[in-house]
């Protein structure tokens, strides 16, 4: 009697350890299955090997497509693209934080493709004077161009340029009223190989 006692404890103890372990297989692979899923689709992985978060819709997943589409060409390719929402403090050149978070996702894209040169163009509201209005422009445009360089990204594939109250030069609108004005835009160009 006591040795059935004993076996039984023994089979249950037996049985109870094979489980555990079983159990402990299932979740290590379970792990490894879910470290070997792909990058969520809003990351995008650059070609120098840096993730950079491009959600569907937004500017940052524009100029990451078009950045590679135009360096798998390798023909020289040219596009502007607005940059979108708020970007100035009312009429000033001081950017508002959501503006100012975007520069290392562009110098991220920009170091990732050295044959692109930015062009950047500064627009500010038709309000008050004209002169006062394309200097605000410039200062704006040579804001986002010293962040750049500051970045890392070489001045020569650089410049800007100031067009005061002049619409957008892009298909996609810019956002509508005074506001809509208070921006910079970009010019993306990628040379020959």
């Amino acid at each position: 009697m006591v040795r059935l006692v004993f076996l039984s404890f023994f089979i249950t103890a037996v049985i109870t350890a094979a489980l555990g372990l079983r159990a402990s297989q299932q979740r290590s692979t379970a792990a490894a299955e879910a470290d070997a899923k792909p990058a969520p689709a809003d990351i995008e992985i650059l070609p120098n090997g840096v993730p950079i978060f491009s959600p569907d819709g937004t500017i940052t997943q524009q100029l990451v497509d078009w950045l590679a589409s135009a360096d798998r060409s390798g023909e020289r390719r040219i596009r502007y693209f607005e940059l979108g929402g708020t970007q100035f403090l009312g009429a000033s050149e001081s950017p508002v934080p959501s503006a100012a978070a975007r520069i290392p996702r562009l110098v991220a894209m920009l170091k990732a493709y050295p044959r692109a040169k930015a062009h950047v163009i500064g627009f500010a509201a038709a309000a008050g004077d004209p002169h006062a209005n394309q200097l605000l422009s410039e200062a704006r445009a040579k804001w986002l161009v010293d962040a750049l360089v500051v970045g890392g990204i070489p001045r020569a594939r650089l410049s800007f340029e100031g067009r005061s109250d002049a619409p957008s030069l892009g298909t996609s609108a810019a956002p509508s009223g005074a506001a809509g004005r208070e921006r910079v835009g970009l010019v993306l160009a990628l040379d020959d190989r």
